[in-house]
């Protein structure tokens, strides 16, 4: 009774035939082909990965380009502002901080230009752990300034679209 024979009948298992679980050419051959599946779907996800955030990155250097201009030409605005406003101020004992105010700004201007955006990041950090309370001085003046002047900006817009439809209501 307890020998193993050949002789399959009707619903037997010829055990002879299969081998034992975990061992032998079926079970290891699983394994493998198992195993270079998910090295081959990891090759290509890692793959995928890199592709997207190159994109991602090519995109966002895009619009800090487009930004990093826009904030030098900004910046440059307001430096003329300032240099306007030390004309009228000419004599007066703000001038020379004023006029020494648009110069800076001029040199922020033309290193917005043409810094990449490491180069602002490094300068920008370095800056602010070596004058911290003249860094946020800093910031909210160039806030208070880029809010006045936007705003003076969409005053004017404004404006210039109120004309507008006020000249073409009156066409016939």
């Amino acid at each position: 009774m307890g020998e193993l024979t050949n002789n399959v009948g009707a619903g037997e298992i010829d055990r002879a035939s299969v081998p034992p679980i975990g061992t032998g050419n079926v079970s290891s051959g699983f394994a493998r082909q198992t195993k270079e599946a998910a090295t081959e779907v990891a090759v290509h996800a890692k793959g995928l990965a890199s592709d997207v955030a190159h994109q991602t990155m090519e995109k966002v250097d895009a619009r800090v380009a487009a930004q990093k201009g826009k904030s030098a030409r900004d910046v440059s605005d307001v430096a003329k502002a300032l240099r306007e406003t030390s004309g009228q101020l000419d004599g007066n004992m703000l001038f020379p901080y004023i006029e020494k105010a648009a110069e800076k700004l001029e040199t922020a201007s033309q290193f917005l230009r043409t810094a990449n955006l490491k180069d602002l990041r490094g300068t920008l950090e370095t800056f602010a752990r070596r004058e911290p309370a003249l860094f946020l001085g800093g910031a909210l003046a160039l806030g208070a300034l880029a809010a006045r002047f936007l705003k003076s900006s969409s005053a004017a817009e404004a404006t210039d679209r109120s004309n507008a439809h006020a000249f073409a209501a009156s066409i016939p």
